[in-house]
């Protein structure tokens, strides 16, 4: 299947990231950025789910910690795209856009990497 991903050479691959679904509308991840010695993290609460059968959809607020531990906020919306893999991105309360990403299901955990 073909991607609807293009690489250019403007692409900053920022780091990769794990999702786990609490199943309460929650979500908890760990990600590492390219750099980094380890792992930090990140929590969402889902704000809004128009497709509620598909995992890992919807609209979050999202909180992480960045590279010096400054805590950072965004909305976060994830979909599945017509190829079954999923979108992410992560914006500003104004809808600029901060990050956007690509993940997949790997044993009930959304796994892929972000870039800017």
């Amino acid at each position: 299947m073909k991607s609807d991903f293009k690489l250019t050479s403007d692409i900053k691959l920022v780091g990769t990231f794990v999702f786990r679904d609490d199943g309460d509308g929650c979500l908890t991840s760990k990600y590492i950025n390219v750099g980094l010695d380890s792992p930090l993290v990140e929590a969402a609460k889902r704000i809004s789910n128009p497709t509620p059968e598909v995992k890992f959809t919807g609209e979050y607020s999202s909180i992480w910690l960045d590279d010096i531990y400054v805590p950072k906020a965004a909305t976060l919306t994830i979909s599945l795209s017509r190829n079954d893999y999923y979108i992410l991105r992560w914006t500003t309360t104004n809808g600029n856009l901060i990050f956007e990403g690509q993940g997949m299901i790997i044993q009930d955990l959304l796994i892929g990497s972000f870039w800017q």
